[in-house]
């Protein structure tokens, strides 16, 4: 059942918090979804995590899925050793394409970087549709994000979770104030964009934050509810930061043909996901041309090495590897779907992205022990329940090649027998 929103009356059950090296805090709730934390005179919302209830927690670290190097010293074994579920990137690896020119461009080293990396936003451009000057590269989305934040400081932010943890961390950094609208299970986690509306409306946010696909429920946010979010951002003056990174798994549902419309949009754009290349960090930020000024300001230079800007354009180029991706992922999606579903004991939810959410219906297992129990099959899925919005009975799973989804599913038939 899900949690019921925080009245007026309900209190964040936080006394102090402490953070590595001892330092302690003292939280002063000053609203149903806020909570100001004092330090020397200063507040700021750090180290904190979204609850179920909209409330916010302690975070002591960020979790992330593919931590295979952590896991395999742990387990005294090889990362090749281990079947990792937990990242949702492309089972078919890096392009073949890709894979030439990185060997073929390795003496480039020795020879700084493209500052501008002008090759690879014109792949980029051509990719996306969109005009370079519209095209902000990165170190992968995750270093954009925390540049975004540094680079708005907006003081008021609007995020839609379940969402990508490191988004909270970056805007929480800059002493923003931030509240959350979580997306309803019983709703099957769609957008609920009066909802949005009424929030936005409410009071004035200088950020909203959504994800499209959602990461980690795989839902897509219908055209009719984006386009109207859209508007409602635009009326109210909002900045919307979409988080694209897994929407290449749905062709045609991009919101990248309405940024010469909408100065108030923003997208974030993953090469990790899609192109199977999460060791070459490479992301971009999508623009309208009369923010570009402002949100390049302040970048380092050589921020994307050599090689991985050449691995990007290679995989950008490659057309049969996209085609191929998009036909194993469709396929597999359904084939994994269908052997979840028939496992009484977990409720996968529908997504149109290359993973898949499930709650465990089990009362007497969490998503802690499920994980442990897989890894003793040397086998990695996702805790979900690090992620603002969600509970300890949730789980991910990515959807991989035939024979490793079925080593899945049999680890799973056989995980309590």
């Amino acid at each position: 059942m899900p949690v019921p929103p925080m009245d007026e009356n309900t209190r964040l059950p936080l006394d102090k918090v402490e953070l590595q090296g001892g330092t302690r805090l003292e939280p002063r709730q000053t609203s149903p979804n806020r909570l100001l934390v004092q330090r020397e005179g200063t507040s700021f919302s750090g180290g904190l995590r979204l609850g179920t209830n909209h409330s916010i927690e302690p975070l002591t670290s960020t979790s992330h899925g593919g931590n295979v190097y952590q896991v395999s010293r742990k387990l005294g074994t090889s990362p090749h050793q281990l079947l990792d579920f937990s990242a949702s990137i492309n089972p078919l690896g890096l392009s073949r394409a890709a894979k030439r020119r990185l060997i073929e461009s390795v003496d480039l080293v020795h020879h700084y970087p493209d500052s501008e990396a002008l090759e690879l936003k014109s792949a980029l451009a051509r990719y996306y549709a969109v005009p370079a000057g519209q095209i902000l590269i990165g170190r992968g989305t995750t270093e954009l994000l925390y540049h975004l934040a540094r680079a708005l400081r907006p003081q008021r932010v609007l995020l839609v979770v379940p969402l990508f943890g490191e988004f909270l961390v970056a805007l929480a950094s800059t002493k923003a104030e931030i509240e959350s609208e979580c997306l309803s299970e019983a709703r099957g986690f769609a957008l609920d964009i009066a909802r949005i509306e009424q929030r936005l409306t409410a009071k004035k946010f200088d950020l909203c934050v959504v994800a499209n696909p959602n990461n980690p429920t795989g839902e897509l946010i219908h055209q009719k509810a984006i386009d109207r979010l859209f508007s409602v951002a635009e009326e109210r003056q909002t900045d919307l930061l979409v988080d694209e990174a897994f929407i290449d798994f749905v062709p045609g549902a991009s919101a990248v043909n309405r940024l010469h419309e909408n100065q108030r949009l923003l997208i974030l754009r993953s090469l990790t996901k899609f192109f199977g290349m999460p060791g070459c960090r490479v992301g971009c930020l999508l623009a309208h041309p009369s923010r570009m000024a402002e949100l390049s300001s302040g970048r380092e230079p050589w921020l994307v090495d050599t090689l991985a800007q050449v691995t990007a354009i290679a995989s950008l180029e490659d057309q049969h590897y996209q085609a191929a991706t998009a036909a194993l992922v469709s396929r597999e999606r359904g084939y994994l779907m269908e052997g979840l579903q028939a496992i009484s004991w977990l409720k996968p939810y529908p997504s149109v992205a290359n993973f898949i959410l499930m709650r465990i219906l089990d009362p007497m297992v969490s998503a802690e022990q499920l994980t442990a129990r897989l890894l003793a099959d040397r086998i990695l899925i996702r805790n979900c329940s690090t992620f603002g919005g969600l509970d300890s009975r949730f789980v991910r799973v990515a959807v991989r090649t035939r024979e490793e989804n079925d080593k899945l599913l049999a680890a799973l038939e056989n995980a309590w027998s």
